[in-house]
């Protein structure tokens, strides 16, 4: 049921690098879902 009701959708994940949102991501490409992945990398 959730690939009909999020088709054609989109969605933006945040800290998306990795951990649950990444797995996040990925159930939402499986759905069919546009996805924009941010991220951000702290330089020392």
């Amino acid at each position: 049921m959730m690939n009909t009701v999020l088709k054609g959708k989109a969605a933006a994940v945040t800290r998306a690098a990795s951990g649950i949102d990444l797995t996040c991501v990925n159930e939402f490409l499986k759905a069919r879902v546009q996805v924009v992945l941010i991220d951000s990398v702290v330089l020392h």
